[in-house]
């Protein structure tokens, strides 16, 4: 079970934004924690520090050529994880004002979840 999410809105508060002290001491002690609580796992982790010269010039390519290659082909894809959240967001709305919602209602709805529709797109 799962605390209030009234508690997390607090520890959020407590350790600030990313780039304060508060959080930099915050993350080092949970980075701290955790490898003391699972040393073969981090040193799993911790793979790409054992690649020799050649390994890490590979691992380099490879992480930038799938970066690249996200960044271009994602905005080509067909938009259909933005229709699935405007039709969920027209789905709530409909439940509840107990009529269909304007667009502007909808794109409201989307942006007050963090959900920021592409430009000219509309319901």
């Amino acid at each position: 079970m799962s605390p209030p999410p009234e508690r997390w809105e607090a520890w959020d508060r407590w350790i600030g934004r990313p780039g304060t002290a508060r959080y930099f001491a915050a993350d080092a002690g949970l980075r701290f924690a955790l490898n003391a609580a699972f040393p073969r796992l981090s040193y799993r982790a911790r793979w790409p520090t054992r690649l020799s010269p050649r390994g890490t010039a590979l691992y380099v390519l490879a992480a930038t050529a799938t970066s690249v290659s996200l960044r271009v082909l994602l905005p080509l894809l067909p938009p259909r994880l933005e229709t699935a959240v405007r039709e969920l967001a027209g789905e709530e709305l409909r439940t509840e004002l107990g009529r269909d919602p304007t667009p502007d209602e909808v794109t409201a709805r989307m942006e007050a979840h963090g959900w920021t529709p592409r430009p000219g797109r509309r319901a």
